[in-house]
Order: structure tokens, then sequence, then C-alpha cells
């Protein structure tokens, strides 16, 4: 049952890897540079499917396969310490939503709405799981959510603020919906590993001349692996 379930899991993450780069072909750089992502609205059809396919870099294909295996690995440790079946639907469900705003917000810097409000949504169901299946844990889950939602978005809304966009508002909504989903100590841990993960890599990307330093990166790519870090070290 466990390799089933794996397998699963790493299907539901390649396709929406794949999905989410079929839906950045239909982006244009005019919509990038003013912060639009109009091209998640556009339809993929069977006739443009297979030829949408091919346009798809071989470094996109690295990262939608490096990805889908990473999730496959993290549904069967999660199984194997016995993580309660909720709190299982909430580390992978969080961790397979970061796919597509990895891979959106690498190349065009923002992060769409539509995406955030599918964080706040899922945690919100959880919840209401949770309120049926373990009315014990209800209240303290609640209180936990409401606080991360709460006190993250404030504290990351002000840290935006004093960064003069170091930290974009994207950012700022999907670690809010983030605190919503997972509690304020967990993503304050998930952003420090995040962080020091954006420093490693942009000291690189300044040795190897890669990137100047005022260039702009994105974070949440930053944001999926730090969430990895932080389950891997939970378990």
């Amino acid at each position: 049952m466990k390799f089933i379930v794996a397998i699963v899991v790493l299907l539901i993450s390649f396709i929406t890897g794949i999905i989410a780069n079929l839906k950045l072909l239909d982006i244009k750089i005019e919509d990038c540079k003013k912060c639009e992502v109009k091209g998640l609205t556009s339809g993929i059809t069977i006739a443009t499917l297979k030829t949408d396919l091919t346009k798809i870099k071989h470094i996109q294909w690295f990262w939608i396969c490096f990805v889908s295996i990473l999730h496959m690995v993290l549904t069967m440790v999660l199984w194997d310490i016995k993580t309660p079946t909720i709190d299982m639907i909430r580390f992978l469900s969080i961790s397979i939503l970061l796919v597509p705003i990895m891979f959106i917000d690498w190349k065009t810097h923002t992060i769409p709405n539509v995406l955030v409000a599918a964080v706040l949504c899922l945690g919100t169901i959880i919840l209401f799981v949770e309120f049926i299946f373990r009315k014990d844990f209800f209240l303290y889950s609640l209180i936990e959510s409401f606080m991360g939602l709460c006190a993250c978005g404030v504290l990351f809304y002000l840290l935006a603020r004093l960064t003069k966009g170091g930290i974009g508002m994207g950012d700022v909504k999907l670690i809010a919906a983030l605190g919503w989903m997972l509690g304020t100590s967990m993503t304050i841990l998930v952003v420090m590993f995040s962080m020091v993960i954006c420093s490693i890599v942009s000291i690189g990307l300044l040795v190897g001349k890669k990137k100047n330093k005022d260039a702009q990166i994105a974070f949440g790519p930053f944001l999926f692996f730090g969430y990895i870090c932080t389950l891997f070290l939970l378990v």
C-alpha cells in the first residue's frame, strides 16, 4: 500500500510540474513585466499538447522528474514513521501546491493569487476534516492556524516594507497562507531554511558571475526546498 500511495503522489507531482511548465509557454514577456500571469487562464488542448511538450527544455524536465521523485521519497518516509493521515495529506498537498509556484515564480517573479488562495482553501478544508475526525485536536489547530496567518502575514509584510522590494508581496501572501496551514513556528522554520538555501545559491551565482548583486532572485523555489528540508528535519 505504501508504494502505491507513493507512486500516486509521484504521478500527481509529475503532472502538476508538466502543467505548470505548459502554462508558462503561454505567458508573454509583457505579462511578466506587468507582474501578471494571464497565460494561467488559457486552456491546453489535445491538438497542441504534443507540440507544447517538445518545447519544455531539458533542464525543466530534469527538475520535474527530480521534484516528483522527491515527493515519492517523502511519502514513504512519512508513511514509515506512521504520520497521521490528516497530517500526511496536509504536508504532501502543500508540497505539491508549491511545485507550480516554484516553476512560475522562477520564470515570472510572480506568485499567482489563485495558487495562494488554493493553499488557504486547502487549509480550511483540512481544519473542517479535523473538526469531524479529530475534535480533541481541532481547537489547538484552529488557534495555531489563526496565529500563523496573522503573525506570519504581519511580520513578513513589515519585512517587505523595510527591505523595499527585497521580499515581494506575492511571497508575503504565500508565507501567510503557509502560516494558516502549518502554524507560526513551522512556517518560520520553513522561511529560515529557505533563506539559508537562497543565500548559498546567491553567493554561488555571484562567485560564478551568473548574476550581479542587484539582480532579483525568485524566492518561490527556495520556499519549496526550505519546506522539504523542514519536513525531513521534523520527521
